[in-house]
C-alpha cells in the first residue's frame, strides 16, 4: 500500500496506528492504515439505530434513500442470504484515497465502507456521486476496480459512461452493472 492512512471511523480498538502528527488531520478521528479494500456495510454492518436518524433504516430500497426514508431497507448484518442476486452486489472492492494528499485534503470524505444511505439508488455508481473520495480512481488504467461479489465470483469493472457536476466528473455506468444495497434494485408496482 502506498497510501499510509486509508479510513477514518472504524475499525475501534486497539490496534489503531497513531496519526502522523504531520498530516494535521482533525483531533480525535481514529484512522487504520494501510487499507485499500473496501467492504459493503449495507451487507456486514449492524443496523444504526443511533445514528442521525435513528427512526430511518440504513439502506437504499426500492427508490427509499437510507438514513433518511423510513420505508428503506436495515442492513443485513452479515446474512449473506438475504442478498437479492448476490452476483451482483459487491461485498469487496477496491477502495480508499488515491493518495495521503486527499487524506489531509478532507479526511471526513472518505473511508473503506460502501453504504447505500444517503445515496439516490442502489448501484457503484450512485454510491460514487455520494460518496466519491471513497473510491481510488489512479490505482489501476482507466479507472479499473477489482470487485468480488456476494457469490464469492470476482471481476474487474471499469467506469464507461461519466456525468459531469460543477464539483467533479463521476462514473455513471460500469463495464458490469454493480450494486452497493442488497435489495432488489427497483420493484415497480
Amino acid at each position: 500500500d502506498r497510501v499510509k492512512i486509508s479510513t477514518p471511523f472504524y475499525p475501534r480498538d486497539g490496534s489503531l496506528r497513531q496519526l502522523p502528527p504531520d498530516l494535521k488531520l482533525p483531533v480525535g478521528n481514529s484512522y487504520w492504515g494501510y487499507l485499500s479494500y473496501g467492504i459493503n456495510e449495507d451487507i456486514v454492518g449492524a443496523d444504526d439505530s443511533n445514528g442521525d436518524n435513528a427512526e430511518a433504516p440504513d439502506c437504499w430500497r426500492n427508490g427509499h434513500r437510507g438514513q433518511v426514508d423510513a420505508e428503506a431497507g436495515d442492513r443485513l448484518e452479515g446474512n449473506l442470504d438475504g442478498v437479492f442476486d448476490p452476483g451482483s452486489c459487491l461485498l469487496l472492492i477496491d477502495a480508499g484515497p488515491d493518495s495521503e494528499a486527499e487524506a489531509r485534503d478532507d479526511p471526513d470524505g472518505f473511508a473503506n465502507l460502501l453504504i447505500s444511505a444517503g445515496a439516490y439508488g442502489p448501484t457503484l455508481a450512485h454510491f460514487q456521486i455520494r460518496w466519491n473520495k471513497r473510491m481510488p480512481k489512479k490505482r489501476h488504467p482507466k479507472g479499473r476496480l477489482n470487485v468480488l461479489f456476494a457469490d464469492f465470483h470476482g471481476e474487474t469493472v471499469m467506469p464507461t459512461e461519466f456525468i459531469s457536476t460543477s464539483v467533479a466528473t463521476y462514473p455513471k455506468k460500469y463495464s458490469t452493472q454493480v450494486r452497493i444495497s442488497p435489495y432488489r434494485p427497483w420493484v415497480s408496482n
